[in-house]
């Protein structure tokens, strides 16, 4: 796996990978012992977003995803809570969150990049922009919109969940 990812960014010129599959967080024990150079990246969301997104995506496309049911995706998400909490004070692991990178990209993006030693220029984020690509599999029609950047949306917790689920999930974020 690594070594795919390494032959790719070659080919491309390029020095560094980043992987952003969420549910790598599951097998963080294994993938570190694949390298020692890993540095790990936790972008964390609202909580109240983060199970809206899981529940909408559920309903859009049950074939791929498992948690139509909201327990289960409440559960997904305060399981992997509890996973990414264990490496907080793991100086290879920065938590960031998401709301601090769109409303502070460039401080955020200092940060992260002097946690992986690389010095921050002034016209990257511009540069960000007119170079930005991706590696997806065709059928992960949830990422389509991944390349347009980051951007600060209206919440699908409030329109794609009832009043009532709306404090169920509060609740339950709560508990």
């Amino acid at each position: 796996f690594l070594d795919l990812l390494d032959r790719i960014t070659i080919s491309h010129e390029k020095c560094l990978w980043l992987e952003k599959t969420p549910q790598n967080l599951w097998f963080l024990p294994f993938i570190e012992k694949l390298s020692s150079k890993l540095k790990i990246i936790h972008l964390e969301r609202e909580p109240k977003d983060v199970i809206a997104s899981i529940h909408y995506a559920s309903m859009k496309y049950p074939k791929s995803w498992g948690y139509q049911d909201l327990d289960e995706a409440i559960k997904l998400w305060r399981d992997s809570r509890v996973i990414s909490n264990k490496y907080i004070n793991d100086p290879e692991h920065l938590h960031c969150k998401y709301e601090d990178l769109v409303d502070r990209p460039k401080e955020i993006i200092r940060d992260i990049l002097s946690f992986i030693n690389i010095e921050y220029l002034d016209d990257l984020l511009q540069k960000s922009k007119q170079q930005r690509t991706i590696i997806s599999r065709e059928n992960d029609l949830w990422t389509k919109e991944i390349s347009k950047g980051l951007k600060k949306t209206n919440s699908r917790f409030y329109t794609h969940f009832t009043k009532e689920q709306q404090n169920y999930v509060l609740a339950a974020i709560e508990s």
